[in-house]
Parts: C-alpha cells; sequence; structure tokens
C-alpha cells in the first residue's frame, strides 16, 4: 500500500507505515500513540475494498476521523478477491463483537 500510495504521489512524509501488528485490530490500537503525538485524529486508510468496513468500523470505534481509499486490484487473481470478500461477512461480524467485549471491559 505504501507503494501506491507512492505512485499516486503521495509524499513519504504523509506515510506512516505500522508495520508490527498481525491484524487490523493491533494496527490501529498500535497507531493510536503516534497519531497522538502528531496531535492527528483524521487519517486516510489505503487498503482493499473488501476490507474497508472493518478497517473503518475499528478506526472510528479507536476515535480516528477515518475515510478509506481503495486502489483497484492489481494483480489479484479473481479466486483471491472472492475468497477476501466471502472471508470479510464473519470478520465483520466478529470485530463488532470484539469492539463491544472491548468497551465492556473498560467501563466494568
Amino acid at each position: 500500500m505504501r507503494q501506491i500510495c507512492r505512485e499516486a504521489g503521495v509524499p513519504d512524509s504523509a506515510i506512516l507505515l505500522e508495520d508490527q501488528s498481525r491484524t487490523t485490530l493491533e494496527n490501529l490500537a498500535n497507531i493510536r500513540a503516534l497519531l497522538a503525538r502528531l496531535d492527528q485524529p483524521n487519517i486516510v486508510l489505503v487498503t482493499d475494498r473488501y476490507h474497508k468496513w472493518r478497517a473503518l468500523m475499528v478506526a472510528r470505534h479507536f476515535g480516528f476521523q477515518a475515510q478509506a481509499s481503495c486502489p483497484p486490484p492489481s494483480d489479484t487473481s479473481r479466486f483471491r478477491v472472492l475468497k477476501s470478500w466471502l472471508r470479510e461477512a464473519p470478520a465483520l461480524i466478529y470485530y463488532w463483537w470484539r469492539l463491544r467485549s472491548l468497551d465492556k471491559q473498560s467501563s466494568g
């Protein structure tokens, strides 16, 4: 995604790459401190179209004013795209449940 941003003319200074996480939830949790230091609640998530809704849900949960940019897939096979879309339905439900659980833990 960083390369796609560069090719679109986004300067490196405007790209923050978090490479320590393994999940969308970890990724957005990990960037909170970094963006807080920059006093930057507005973010653009560069992600795949099928992943957009889950990424936005998590970002907004953490208080980001988020938008998504979804470049067209380049050389991804149709099978992989279909598999990814099918995976997102249960992933959205799981993340919704997971975020509600986190809210209950922090308030109780």
